[in-house]
């Protein structure tokens, strides 16, 4: 055929029109595929033909795969460029078929502006594993690039990537892909690191928005995931973004959109997942001016957890993370044993302060006649004062009502701001409108405003 006919270096162009195939086209490296036009119903479009259940006994085929996979070699294929390409699966008439999209076993090879549809198997599939599931190429597959394609129906993921010798398929770019109905994750890294994921749209997803394990390097920019986690499975756990961190250069998640209308049922769904692989002592991620939105039933959800950071006990993760915009969850965040965090976000979700201020109130222990209580501050920080009348007592001395209420009962820190006030054993009784200041010591009779001064800081 053409392909093998043709010399290094070679164009091969696809004419307008569908090719029916029966079992994969097997493209070679060093060659530019070109079709005309991936748009549905126009250009090129190469279909799985009815009933011919493309599939291999070792695990997944393909529509056109690379001849490094097909051939079970040593050594994956170099670079190849395929472009303006559409494949459909046509799954519904080929329900025996492992067929993704399209295979690559290659290094610093393109896919650009591709439609893939109703594949059996993923819509493109990364590998380093060859066509008889055992062979693994000795050299890597790395700095790969998937640009502005289109992939809808997948029967597994979006996209799926493999590197099983460990150091393949490292240092790519996932940019601009439209990923919508994968039956499984939309796109689904076994080594993401060093790889660039960016103004990626993920639409709805079964499983994982995006799901990335061995991140190093690794940058998460200007992603849209919603909803994901749409098999609800009973105990199961869906991440919106998922990323498992190696130590040494750390991980960037920046500017992401993160939503869900969650499904009924017992699934427990995170939006921002963080975790730490196991023994690496020092990950590093930054976390920042991501959007997260979630929701049941448009009321705010119980079910998930907006940012989760874990590590096991032999790893440490160093966490940076600010300027997080949250809205309507309960659980605002989940830190795990050794996370460090270097600066965290303190303000609450759903929580809109506009000019005014909170008002504090006096409390029954302050005692007869005490002078009124004041606040300085605002509903996250601030100064709380007080003074005694006669008989004060041990109990409530008084406390802040916040100008907003909170989602949900926030974390109040207290400080004493000086030795009068620490002497008296403070302790706090919060909800979601404010907090009461509580003393274990009975204070002084009869001290003027101000006498004792204590710092809070709210948490949401």
């Amino acid at each position: 055929m053409a392909i093998d006919a043709s010399p290094d270096g070679s164009t091969l162009l696809f004419s307008p029109g569908t090719y029916h195939i029966n079992q994969p086209i097997i493209f070679l490296s060093s060659r530019e595929y070109i079709g005309s036009g991936a748009a549905l119903g126009d250009g090129t479009l190469i279909q799985q033909a009815d009933s011919a259940n493309i599939t291999n006994s070792a695990g997944l085929s393909g529509l056109m795969v690379a001849h490094s996979w097909a051939v079970d070699s040593k050594t994956c294929d170099g670079p190849t460029v395929i472009r303006n390409l559409a494949f459909d699966g046509n799954k519904s008439n080929n329900s025996g078929s492992s067929a993704c999209g399209v295979v690559v076993c290659n290094f610093w090879t393109y896919v650009i502006d591709c439609h893939i549809y109703d594949t059996p198997g993923h819509g493109i599939l990364i590998t380093d594993t060859t066509q008889n599931g055992t062979n693994v190429v000795t050299n890597s597959c790395s700095e790969n690039r998937v640009l502005r394609c289109k992939i809808i129906s997948a029967g597994g993921d979006g996209i799926h990537q493999v590197s099983a010798n460990h150091f393949s398929n490292q240092d790519g770019f996932c940019v601009d892909n439209l990923i919508d109905l994968p039956g499984g994750s939309g796109l689904w890294f076994g080594w993401g690191s060093g790889w660039v994921f960016r103004r990626n749209h993920i639409t709805p997803s079964q499983e994982h928005g995006i799901y990335l394990e061995n991140c190093f390097a690794s940058m998460l920019v200007e992603n849209e995931i919603e909803p994901f986690g749409n098999a609800a499975a009973s105990g199961a756990q869906y991440a919106g973004i998922y990323v498992k961190q190696l130590q040494g250069r750390g991980t960037l998640i920046s500017g992401n959109y993160i939503g869900c209308n969650e499904p009924a049922g017992p699934a427990a769904f995170n939006y921002l997942w963080v975790n730490v692989a196991a023994a690496e002592a020092d990950a590093q991620v930054i976390a920042a001016d991501n959007f997260i939105r979630c929701e049941r039933g448009g009321v705010p959800s119980a079910a998930g957890t907006a940012m989760t950071f874990t590590t096991d006990e032999r790893s440490t993760l160093h966490l940076r993370q600010h300027g997080n915009a949250i809205d309507r969850v309960r659980n605002y965040s989940n830190f795990g044993t050794r996370v460090l965090t270097y600066a965290s976000d303190i303000y609450g979700y759903e929580h809109v302060v506009i000019g005014g201020a909170p008002t504090a109130f006096s409390g029954p222990a302050a005692g007869t006649g005490a002078p009124a209580a004041t606040v300085r501050g605002n509903d996250f920080e601030g100064y709380f004062t007080f003074g005694t009348g006669t008989g004060p007592a041990a109990g409530s001395v008084g406390g802040v009502n916040f100008q907003t209420a909170f989602g949900g009962t926030p974390a109040v820190m207290l400080t004493p701001a000086n030795a009068a006030t620490a002497a008296l054993g403070l302790y706090v009784d919060a909800k979601p409108g404010g907090f009461a200041v509580n003393v274990s010591r009975r204070p002084a009779a009869r001290q003027p405003a101000g006498t004792y001064t204590i710092r809070y800081l709210v948490a949401g």
